[in-house]
């Protein structure tokens, strides 16, 4: 199997990975080729095969906005402390637009992908994911976190807040 990271990873760093990509393509203006290489260019020197390893601190939202956006952008700040602060507008998210987002899950597991449906393909080509995900759920939404309001509400999880 071709491998996307350039680094080793276990099957919890792969998803880990694999869920970072999901991230950075959904919220910004991004391809996967261009998120894959983000994560490789500032990843590339790790080795994501311990469970404790500091990667698995922050979450995959957190670092697809850190790796987007930098650590010295301050991202996380409000727009009213960035204004205080004197601080850059950031770089743009991804424009809103009627997307139709798709949940594909592993059978029996907890594992699945949320992802706007014209990204699927490319996750089968680059070997993000494999014919043992099946979709089972859809919802049309203008933006991902709109749309990830709807899976958290369908999967009866707890209400979706983004980190700021």
């Amino acid at each position: 199997m071709i491998k996307p990271w350039i680094f080793e990873t276990n099957k919890t760093g792969f998803d880990f990975c694999r869920s970072t990509l999901i991230e950075l393509i959904s919220r910004f203006p991004l391809t996967q080729f261009e998120g894959i290489h983000l994560i490789n260019s500032r990843w590339g020197h790790l080795s994501l095969l311990d469970e404790d390893e500091i990667t698995y601190h922050e979450s995959p939202e957190f670092w697809a906005k850190d790796f987007y956006w930098g650590t010295d952008t301050f991202w996380w700040k409000s727009e009213d402390e960035r204004i205080l602060m004197n601080l850059s507008p950031l770089k743009p998210k991804r424009d809103d637009k009627e997307t139709i987002y798709e949940l594909w899950e592993v059978p029996s597991k907890e594992e699945y992908i949320f992802v706007n449906r014209e990204e699927i393909n490319d996750l089968f080509t680059n070997h993000l994911i494999n014919n043992v995900f099946e979709k089972t759920w859809c919802t049309t939404k203008y933006n991902y976190n709109e749309a990830l309001r709807d899976l958290y509400k369908y999967k009866g999880w707890i209400e979706y807040k983004e980190i700021c």
